[in-house]
């Protein structure tokens, strides 16, 4: 499986998208006290609704997108409360909510302990989990021209990114994550024909994975010079 965790609510969109347009579903953590569009389309008291406070948190499924709407999937719930009780209600299925309403509710189940604290819960913000692809997912599947169009796109900010928190505490960082993601992207860049790209990618998989076992200042310093310089080379070459 898949587990990604965004911190940039652009990012995390895009991503989102990129998955869902690969023909797989995408269980994401909400709190739903900030979806009512969701709450209404199914509760049979509409004034339940109203009376939702923060912290509701629970996990829908994202079958679709449009441009200004998100398509969410739901589960029968056992004590109904208010809700439908039976998997075969069509009411589960593909709740339409405005795209600026699901993201406060993706962006607000970060919150833990007292409600509106600042401290970032273990699902979020932005968290998603989804199901990685297989041969036998190709429906909808993006061309490799979109692919390599969202990549561009979500890697966009990356060297903003490296100036802006390379200084910082670097104790937090994924490092087998993040070599691991230029790794898959420099398999795939090869298995269609980009192969100087996909060697500065497979290069920059083994930098990342190095700086686990540096000291901080040393993969602070190669964060600033070898990773940064590579980052923006592999951009150029797909």
């Amino acid at each position: 499986m898949g587990r990604i965790s965004f911190r940039s609510s652009d990012d995390a969109l895009v991503s989102l998208k990129a998955a869902v347009s690969s023909g797989r579903p995408v269980q994401v953590h909400l709190d739903v006290s900030y979806l009512p569009t969701w709450c209404r389309a199914l509760n049979e008291h509409p004034a339940d609704c109203d009376r939702m406070v923060a912290g509701f948190s629970h996990a829908l499924i994202v079958t679709g997108y449009d441009p200004s709407s998100i398509y969410l999937n739901d589960a029968p719930w056992p004590d109904g409360w208010g809700h439908p009780t039976s998997r075969d209600d069509p009411r589960f299925k593909d709740i339409k909510v405005p795209v600026a309403e699901f993201m406060v509710a993706w962006d607000q189940a970060k919150y833990i302990g007292p409600w509106g604290t600042e401290k970032y819960g273990p699902y979020g913000p932005y968290w998603m989990v989804f199901i990685e692809q297989t041969s036998g997912a190709q429906l909808r599947k993006k061309s490799v021209e979109e692919i390599l169009a969202i990549q561009k796109d979500l890697s966009r900010n990356v060297v903003a990114d490296i100036d802006q928190n390379a200084g910082g505490d670097l104790s937090g960082t994924s490092w087998d994550g993040i070599a691991k993601t230029r790794a898959l992207f420099g398999d795939y860049l090869a298995a269609h024909g980009h192969g100087e790209a996909a060697a500065v990618y497979h290069s920059l998989a083994g930098d990342w994975d190095r700086g686990e076992s540096m000291t901080t200042e040393e993969a602070r310093a190669m964060i600033r010079g070898v990773i940064r310089a590579k980052e923006i080379e592999a951009r150029s070459k797909f």
